[in-house]
């Protein structure tokens, strides 16, 4: 037997081991994620069973959506009186379809961000865009996780890139910025999250620096409103952002490639 052959069976398991690391690391994301802010669901729904549980995103284009907004209040839209349109919600299906036509052409959240490199989920306040965005992120998270399980792609596959979220009412902007980037605070935010600090597996937290270094992943930023109101009313739960807005957008002006 050569040397080769003879080192075979460790390097196969070595790369289980790290593809095995990746899978848990990938689904404790989405179940952790979509169980700490998908709100007002079951007790009985495991974390796993979230998503389905879940109606699909779909989402209007800004132009349809303000279009729509103008024709609100017109006669086609059957509302009980005049009164009535100021409570009704922005997203109502009144203000998207009129009789038999549709007005606005509703799209699936995920059709819309595989189109486009920079996307901003805009709504009113409990209309679920935080919802959306951890169904996306879990959405991505289950589906490599699941292609790794069955042996279909390796856990370095290029095209994968890593969902990294942070929500920014949580940001803790570094005190130490020289070379800090952020996607080095999302990195951390979600190796926090999955694990006690600190003792993150070391194949996981390698993972995640090499596909960093080779800029394969995407950056989901959660509640900006939260960290503008933070800048302007001071902390919230002792937690400062001073400085955040201007270090955050100091880092999204380098991330164009992302």
């Amino acid at each position: 037997m050569s040397a080769a052959s003879a080192d075979l069976p460790r390097l196969v398991s070595i790369r289980s081991q790290r593809a095995e690391q990746v899978i848990v690391f990938l689904r404790r994301v989405a179940n952790r994620g979509l169980a700490e802010n998908v709100r007002f669901r079951p007790d009985s729904i495991r974390p796993e069973d979230i998503a389905a549980f879940c109606l699909p995103v779909r989402v209007v284009d800004e132009q349809s959506y303000n279009r729509a907004m103008k024709e609100r209040g017109k006669s086609d839209l059957r509302y009980a009186g005049a009164q009535d349109r100021d409570y009704v919600m922005s997203s109502h299906e009144e203000l998207l379809r009129s009789g038999e036509h549709e007005r606005v052409a509703v799209r699936p959240l995920e059709q819309v961000l595989s189109g486009q490199r920079h996307v901003i989920l805009r709504g009113e306040p409990g209309e679920g865009k935080t919802t959306a965005l951890w169904l996306h992120v879990a959405g991505v998270c289950e589906e490599f996780a699941g292609r790794l399980e069955r042996w279909e792609v390796g856990a370095n596959d290029p095209s994968f890139r890593v969902p990294l979220a942070l929500p920014l009412g949580q940001l803790q902007v570094p005190k130490e910025r020289k070379g800090r980037t952020l996607a080095d605070v999302c990195r951390e935010h979600l190796l926090d999250r999955c694990y006690e600090a600190g003792k993150a597996p070391p194949q996981v937290s390698r993972w995640l620096d090499e596909k960093i270094a080779r800029r394969e992943f995407s950056i989901c930023l959660d509640a900006l409103d939260e960290l503008v109101s933070q800048e302007s009313t001071g902390p919230r739960n002792g937690k400062p952002a001073a400085g955040g807005w201007d270090w955050l957008r100091q880092q999204l002006s380098h991330c164009g490639d992302v």
